[in-house]
């Protein structure tokens, strides 16, 4: 048991010092195209300014994407 919480508790208690997922990096790049604003350095290198960068950014980011989908598109 000791060696289990040895192991587990580090990976619980630094959650966000470690690297962000591959699917919050790219979340976040789709996010920094589509609002044209830049990912932050230490977003890229942790989980938790990743975070928050998502958290700051993904509402405005759907209401741009389902307000595009809304529009008509030109008549050519």
């Amino acid at each position: 048991m000791e060696k289990f919480l040895q192991d587990m508790l580090p990976s619980v208690l630094d959650w966000d010092i470690k690297p962000p997922t591959p699917n919050q990096k790219a979340f976040a790049m789709v996010i920094s195209r589509v609002l044209n604003i830049p990912i932050p350095h230490e977003a890229n290198l942790y989980r938790g300014p990743m975070h928050e960068f998502l958290e700051r950014h993904a509402e405005a980011f759907r209401v741009l994407k389902s307000t595009s989908k809304s529009e008509p598109s030109p008549q050519c």
